[in-house]
Formats: C-alpha cells, sequence, structure tokens
C-alpha cells in the first residue's frame, strides 16, 4: 500500500532541499526541527529530525548523540526512536517519548526502543526496533521485533514498555 506521512515544510526542510544545511532557530508549535542533507553512494537523502526541543542547541546534542552511539564512539545505551507522527496517531505519543528518555538516562543496555503513534502500521515500520509501543485510542501495544506481544490500557503504556526492558 502507498503510505505517506505529511510534514510542514519548514525553512530548514527547505534548506536541506536546496543541499544545505538548514540554520534557522524555528520553532513550529512547540517543535525544533533539523534537516540535514547527505550524498551517499546509493542516493540523496534527507535526515529530518522533529522533536519537542526548546533550543537548536538541545536538539543538536542529541541528534549527535545518537550518530555516536551508532558509530560506537559513546558508551551504548538505549535509542529511542519514533515516527514523525500522521492523521493515524491516537494518543499524545511526545510526552510518552520524553518520559522513556527520561527514565532510560540510567540504562545501559545497547537497545533499540521504539515509540510508535498508531497499532495500524506501528509495529511493523519499526521492526527493527528490539522493543516498542504503538498507541491507539485508549489502548496500545507492546511489540518486539514487529511481533505483538500483548495489548495495554493507554494509560499503562510506559510502564508496561518499562517492564519489557527489564526483561532483555
Amino acid at each position: 500500500s502507498d503510505q505517506r506521512t505529511s510534514v510542514d515544510v519548514t525553512p530548514n526542510l527547505l534548506a536541506a532541499m536546496n543541499g544545505e544545511v538548514g540554520q534557522e532557530r524555528s520553532i513550529t508549535n512547540d517543535y525544533m526541527d533539523l534537516a540535514v542533507p547527505i550524498e551517499s553512494d546509493s542516493g540523496s537523502y534527507i535526515v529530518y529530525i522533529l522533536d519537542a526541543k526548546t533550543t537548536v542547541d538541545a536538539l543538536t546534542g542529541e541528534v549527535l548523540g545518537i550518530i555516536l552511539r551508532a558509530l560506537g564512539l559513546r558508551e551504548p545505551g538505549p535509542a529511542v526512536t519514533s515516527c514523525p507522527t500522521c492523521g493515524r496517531t491516537a494518543y499524545d505519543m511526545i510526552p510518552l517519548a520524553e518520559e522513556l528518555e527520561r527514565r532510560l538516562e540510567d540504562c545501559d543496555k545497547p537497545i533499540t526502543v521504539a515509540v510508535m503513534g498508531c497499532v495500524v502500521n506501528g509495529p511493523g515500520e519499526a521492526s527493527a526496533a528490539d522493543i516498542g509501543v504503538a498507541g491507539g485510542k485508549g489502548e496500545g501495544l507492546i511489540f518486539r521485533h514487529g511481533e505483538v506481544l500483548y495489548k495495554v490500557a493507554q494509560e499503562k503504556l510506559l510502564d508496561a514498555l518499562l517492564e519489557e526492558i527489564e526483561k532483555l
């Protein structure tokens, strides 16, 4: 099926489309964005990150941490990934992702944890994640490598996810 995600075109995204790194300190709906063009042998890409950070420095620091971990240049620890959200997102996933990151600060497990916006595509799109959560209306799914483990009430999503992380 043809799945597309709608993203607002920001000044930083426009700059990346023109081959430049966006330098705007733009805040759109309380979110920061960072767009970086990357050329490789397999094609041209734009790494686009939209996050609920309030400063470019906070967002840049987070991005650099992810890159350093991926290169093996930083102590292992969980990498939290999430989808950019779309019209199917049925819960407020940003606060859940932020609280998850806060609670995992002292965790040293080299795992990938996904926070996905919908139960329709979330588990499949995040099948590379070691563990994850996909929210729905009033409830969500806990999954491991794309396979659904169980449903849980929305207010218990974070605690259930943290329990599964402990088992890994």
